[in-house]
């Protein structure tokens, strides 16, 4: 039996052909093509008019934050974070990726103990995983645990709890060097 080789595009098309009506499914892939080429302000107006699926709300979370635009980035994930939990079908991984996310933007904003809560959150529900990939849900990127407590460790600096900072940038240490191998 032979296996069929499916691009990264078709496994993206495939999903968002189940989620969405043509017009939102268009708005949806310029945003995605838009974000791959930088175009962060055409990406948003793209995203935009794609609907109100968690994974949309995601994206432009996503792109608010690369325009710093943080409250607005916060609000997003937050409202993801919201959605996904009144769902019995929760997307897990959109939701790890969400939190700590949210807890980035809660950081650029100074409010540096909620920001550390979101990160344990995001921690809590990644587990016992080093890493999430996130290809299969239209996005090049890895989450991270040792980022994730890096980044935890530089809120709680900001509280002044110091004693865990060391803690945690010793597990962050330890998970980065597991990842290389």
């Amino acid at each position: 039996r032979m296996s069929a080789v499916v691009s990264k595009e078709e496994k993206i098309w495939a999903w968002v052909e189940d989620k969405w009506q043509e017009a939102e499914r268009e708005s949806w892939l310029l945003g995605y093509e838009n974000y791959r080429k930088g175009d962060y302000d055409a990406a948003l107006r793209a995203f935009e008019e794609a609907g109100t699926d968690p994974r949309v709300l995601f994206n432009l979370g996503i792109v608010h934050t690369k325009l710093e635009q943080y409250e607005h980035a916060e609000a997003l994930f937050e409202r993801v974070d919201r959605v996904l939990r009144e769902k019995s079908h929760a997307v897990e991984g959109i939701l790890v990726i969400a939190c700590a996310m949210r807890g980035a933007c809660l950081h650029f904003m100074h409010a540096f103990a909620p920001a550390v809560h979101e990160l344990s959150r995001a921690l809590m529900l990644l587990g016992n995983r080093e890493s999430i990939d996130f290809r299969s849900e239209g996005l090049d990127f890895t989450l991270r645990r040792s980022d994730v407590l890096f980044n935890r460790a530089l809120a709680m600096v900001s509280c002044g709890r110091f004693d865990d900072v060391l803690s945690d940038l010793k597990f962050a240490l330890e998970d980065a060097m597991v990842e290389q191998r």
